[in-house]
């Protein structure tokens, strides 16, 4: 298993959808800005997100298009079939989200980042 954690923008609202069996996933973006030597400006990546149950149901309600969020979780590989041609899709399965500002105005260094509220603590995945 492997574990990541970041600090970026959400690109989108999470968009809340229930499985079969009832169970809540909330998906949403991530754009990472990275500075790399020699260029001028930062170049974005973008990541992908799901959350699952009560977290999915609150990151859903939560969280807003362009927040600064800190993401940590681990990678999980998506293999499908698409138009006969094998496909895969890396995303990131959250294990906590923490909003770091309340709107998409911070100045994205972090620095502003106010102090975590009951929502924002991480919760384990159901």
């Amino acid at each position: 298993m492997l574990m990541v954690s970041g600090t970026g923008r959400l690109t989108a609202k999470p968009e809340l959808r229930y499985s079969g069996a009832g169970k809540a996933v909330a998906t949403f973006r991530v754009a990472v800005n990275e500075l790399i030597p020699g260029k001028k400006d930062p170049v974005a990546s973008f990541f992908n997100v799901v959350s699952f149950g009560k977290a999915a149901e609150r990151h859903a309600e939560k969280i807003e298009k362009g927040q600064l969020v800190e993401v940590h979780g681990r990678l999980r590989e998506n293999r499908y079939v698409k138009d006969g041609q094998k496909r895969s899709r890396v995303e990131i399965v959250a294990l906590s989200v923490m909003r770091l500002s309340k709107n998409g105005n911070g100045n994205g260094n972090g620095h502003t980042a106010e102090p975590p509220t009951e929502q924002d603590l991480p919760v384990e995945p159901e």
